[in-house]
């Protein structure tokens, strides 16, 4: 089997028994914190039925209250969006570089700049596109930083350089449960520190494995892989709440994160098959990266948290 590279769309070529799950997303952070833009573009197939895509925009604004959070479904079945782009329907299309879109009242027109390699979740290539996991997922840009507009009711935003990242997740199902925590533009010595943080337990048959740990940070110039399978991941211990997570690495790093509930959107997440997942995520999350030698890198308003769980 050739292998597809991680940023292409799985949806437009899957099998007509398939089912899948894909999303293309970004987030970019204001700067000085408090305002944030999550975009997403995703595609659902059940088997026997063509994958269909969903737009989704989100914007965090502390001053405003509640996110403006907007998504709409398209009945024409998903195509393959070409070479130069990672998913086009609805009128919107996000690839390499660039996103443009709209749903009322959001109008965005962003490119981003790349300063970090891709990120692979899984610790081997050989693990994607199989049967098991069945959740896949790459940072295709785990740190960049965007630039261009974005309308929201009227109101016209400027962004230069805003911190962010972009990412590709896929499968056949999603994890049962999991954690994602984002920041970039870190006040590190050189101040472009990131962290890209995922916690998953996914369910083998009956049984729902402990907590597993993937993803990268750069802190100092210096990048470095986070996490392996839980049994070899001696020291790790977290603390997780509806707004709030506290995770603690093998080696003295620390992460702490706090949402604020005010300003956190909760969505639905469908499943291909069977229960869905209900997902809270608050992009202008407080938080600190605390490091071996005691540094507390701590970024207000600059931090995306992420809580997935099974629908009720």
């Amino acid at each position: 089997m050739t292998a597809v590279p991680l940023d292409r769309p799985r949806a437009p070529r899957s099998a007509a028994d398939a089912a899948l799950y894909e999303s293309h997303y970004l987030k970019a952070t204001d700067p000085a914190g408090g305002r944030a833009v999550w975009i997403r573009q995703t595609a659902l197939k059940r088997p026997g039925a063509p994958a269909r895509g969903t737009v989704w925009a989100t914007v965090f604004d502390t001053t405003a209250g509640a996110p403006v959070a907007r998504r709409e479904t398209f009945d024409d079945p998903v195509q393959d969006p070409g070479p130069q782009a990672w998913a086009r329907f609805g009128g919107a299309e996000i690839g390499p570089g660039a996103a443009r879109g709209a749903l009322d009242p959001v109008t965005w027109n962003l490119t981003w700049r790349v300063d970090a390699e891709p990120g692979p979740y899984l610790p081997s290539a050989a693990l994607y596109d199989r049967p098991f996991p069945k959740s896949n997922g790459i940072a295709l840009v785990p740190a960049g930083r965007f630039d261009g507009t974005l309308e929201v009711a009227g109101e016209t935003w400027d962004l230069v350089g805003w911190p962010g990242m972009a990412g590709h997740n896929w499968g056949a199902d999603h994890a049962a449960h999991w954690v994602w925590i984002h920041a970039a533009g870190l006040p590190d010595r050189g101040g472009a520190g990131w962290i890209d943080l995922i916690l998953a337990r996914v369910k083998v048959g009956p049984v729902l494995t402990p907590w597993i740990v993937s993803g990268a940070m750069c802190v100092d110039l210096v990048r470095q892989r986070l996490g392996g399978p839980t049994a070899r991941f001696r020291g790790f211990a977290a603390d997780i709440a509806d707004d709030r997570v506290d995770v603690r690495l093998p080696g003295g790093v620390r992460v702490e994160v706090a949402g604020d509930p005010g300003c956190t959107v909760a969505w639905d997440y469908a499943a291909p098959h069977g229960p869905g997942r209900d997902v809270r995520n608050c992009s202008v999350a407080d938080g600190t990266l605390t490091l071996p030698d005691g540094r507390a890198l701590t970024l207000p308003g600059g931090w995306a948290l992420e809580l997935g769980r099974p629908a009720a």
